[in-house]
């Protein structure tokens, strides 16, 4: 279920640096924009977020602050800052688990 209309959860502000390098390295999943209506829990007083979902549950977005003459935007990620461990081993593929979200990921190291 989407909650069109909340922040995302866990959303932290981050540098360009690592919003550029989470577009380079990441696939995209799906496209998604929000207008917060909780503004109370908004940081900087966003009145739009644009998000990228990526296939781990995590992503990045780009919010708009409206200001008098001019808007503003803000860079931030959202949801788990995964803590993967290892689940099993079979031959070079490693199964990996996020021990806080439980987001699954298989590394197969044969290349």
């Amino acid at each position: 279920m989407h909650e069109y209309n909340t922040l995302p959860p866990n959303l932290k502000e981050v540098s360009n640096t690592y919003f550029l390098s989470q577009i380079a390295n990441n696939t995209i999943l799906r496209e998604e924009n929000r207008q917060p209506l909780d503004w109370r829990s908004k940081p900087k007083g966003v009145s739009s977020l644009r998000m990228l979902h990526f296939y781990d549950n995590t992503g990045i977005a780009i919010a708009e602050v409206r200001q008098q003459e001019s808007n503003k935007y803000y860079l931030y990620k959202f949801g788990c800052d995964h803590e993967y461990r290892e689940i099993f081993r079979i031959g070079l593929t490693k199964h990996y688990e996020c021990s806080l979200c439980h987001h699954e990921q298989i590394i197969d190291s044969s290349d």
